[in-house]
């Protein structure tokens, strides 16, 4: 080989590695404010030691009013002194400066007003080094939320604030000149795996779906019975939701003041006493989990459950712990479950079936709750209802919050804070804002169509007059108008989720049986 061929294919293995190691758009984004916030905190501190100085005529003042050293006399020392500079420009511009207006944060008044306790301190309780240690904190979340109002203002202008507690904490949203949604992610929360990665993922994931699930289908007939094993366990996981759980796993919890381990459990370790076979083509799931909540979950397709019986039966007869157990004895582990992913579904991991489980149960809930949504919000604008649009957004409240309520509970979650944190696509509460209506399909909802950073109440007045007006054209009876409300926003919607969104093992079975 001469030498520049060389040369220039060990050029080329260099780029590509440069490129594989190059941090993302996402990493670098978390560097720039992780860099900011120490900068900020730095700047803070400096400032506040300077700010503590230049009031040190306050505390002398203070001082001279209120010179006894008994309690009575050192509280009201630091009363006179807080009473007099809290009024005071440079305190005001100090705080707007490095901690933020109410407006950004909610907690934003309760850090100024330790802003102004830490001033105090410098003066008359301790050293001001330590005053100075303790704002670092303080400045951190100060950085924090003020970067985070300006990023998330068109989120702020589009949304209410009682919506917007349903999204993510530090989800931000960019949108084009007609709030076309162009791009969603986060900011603080994850250096590589942010929200805009975790739903590039499930785009993926909701695209290849029917693909892993002949892939799933496929290898549960594998001649080699580790890759059945993983195929099993993958089907469980798809219609579950649930972890896939690694061998000893545990947590620690302090019981009656003494400290017990406590082992969790997941797909991978399930043990015979955790599968429950309820009746035909019906299997219940039942074991604690991450955090020690007790996990539930049910199948219901008759294949899986066979092959899952079959299992248990010979871990009950050995005496096994574990129910995934090859005839050589061989627990099937974590490791073997990653490699198979690794191996048969690039760009995948475990717990992403887990979130589209989330995500796919919001769907399912707004559809459902949609009938009865439509029906208050009808009843209000024919009755002229004072505050319409006021009343309508309560509702709609409502209804996104018995979904994600849902979806907490689909996952087994205790708090719902981190299902809606790190589980539920956002995008399905988009779409369902901006269109007044939700899509009967995942991918419908998410794939297909422009999502728009929009929410008007009237959208959702005409959606409902326009279902019945449409229907009462017909020259229907007002019972007939219900239940063919009822019919095509909940029960054919549900029928059509239950059969075109990538549902777990609903799809896998049907290629299945189709084989």
């Amino acid at each position: 080989m001469l030498k520049s061929e060389y040369e220039t294919r060990i050029a080329r293995v260099a780029d590509f590695y440069q490129k594989l190691s190059a941090p993302t758009p996402e990493a670098r984004q978390y560097q720039r404010d992780e860099k900011g916030r120490a900068r900020h905190i730095r700047e803070g501190v400096k400032e506040f030691r300077k700010l503590a100085k230049t009031l040190t005529p306050y505390a002398d003042m203070a001082k001279q009013e209120h010179p006894g050293r008994d309690k009575l006399s050192v509280k009201r020392r630091g009363m006179a002194f807080t009473k007099a500079v809290r009024p005071l420009p440079m305190i005001a511009a100090y705080l707007d400066q490095y901690i933020g207006t109410k407006d950004q944060h909610p907690s934003v008044y309760s850090w100024r007003a330790t802003t102004i306790r830490h001033l105090r301190d410098a003066h008359f309780k301790h050293p001001l080094r330590e005053s100075a240690k303790a704002m670092m904190q303080i400045l951190s979340n100060g950085f924090e939320s003020m970067t985070m109002a300006e990023a998330q203002a068109p989120l702020r202008k589009a949304l209410p604030e009682q919506i917007r507690e349903f999204l993510p904490k530090n989800i931000v949203v960019e949108v084009d000149d007609n709030n076309v949604i162009k791009r969603i992610t986060d900011r603080f929360e994850n250096k590589n795996k942010t929200l805009g990665i975790k739903i590039k993922t499930m785009h993926k994931l909701i695209g290849d779906y029917n693909k892993i699930a002949k892939r799933v289908k496929q290898d549960l007939k594998a001649s080699d019975e580790v890759t059945r094993l993983a195929a099993l366990i993958t089907a469980i996981m798809m219609e579950t939701g649930i972890r896939p759980g690694k061998m000893g796993n545990q947590i620690v919890k302090t019981v009656n003041g003494e400290k017990v381990v406590i082992e969790t459990f997941g797909a991978v370790t399930l043990g015979p006493a955790h599968v429950k076979f309820i009746r035909d083509n019906f299997a219940e799931l039942e074991f604690v989990g991450k955090k020690s909540t007790v996990n539930t979950a049910a199948l219901s397709n008759a294949e899986i459950i066979k092959v899952l019986q079959d299992y248990v039966t010979k871990a009950k007869t050995k005496g096994s712990k574990f129910v995934f157990v090859t005839e050589d004895g061989e627990r099937f582990s974590y490791a073997n479950l990653d490699s198979y992913f690794k191996k048969r579904f690039k760009g995948v991991d475990p717990t992403d079936f887990r979130k589209l489980k989330a995500t796919e149960t919001v769907l399912t809930a707004l559809r459902e709750e949609q009938v009865n949504l439509y029906q208050q919000i009808r009843n209000f604008a024919e009755h002229k209802a004072e505050n319409l649009k006021e009343k309508v957004v309560e509702i709609i409240v409502s209804t996104i919050n018995t979904a994600i309520d849902r979806a907490a509970a689909a996952l087994s979650h205790v708090n719902r804070t981190e299902t809606q944190r790190s589980y539920i696509n956002p995008e399905i509460v988009f779409r369902f804002l901006s269109q007044g209506r939700v899509e009967d399909t995942l991918d419908k909802a998410i794939l297909q169509g422009t999502s728009k950073l929009l929410f008007d109440p009237q959208m959702f007045i005409d959606q409902a007059l326009g279902k019945a007006a449409s229907i009462q054209k017909a020259g229907k009876s007002l019972l007939e108008i219900m239940e063919e409300l009822e019919a095509d926003l909940g029960g054919a919607g549900v029928r059509v989720a239950s059969l075109a969104t990538p549902r777990p093992v609903d799809v896998a079975m049907r290629h299945i049986k189709q084989g």
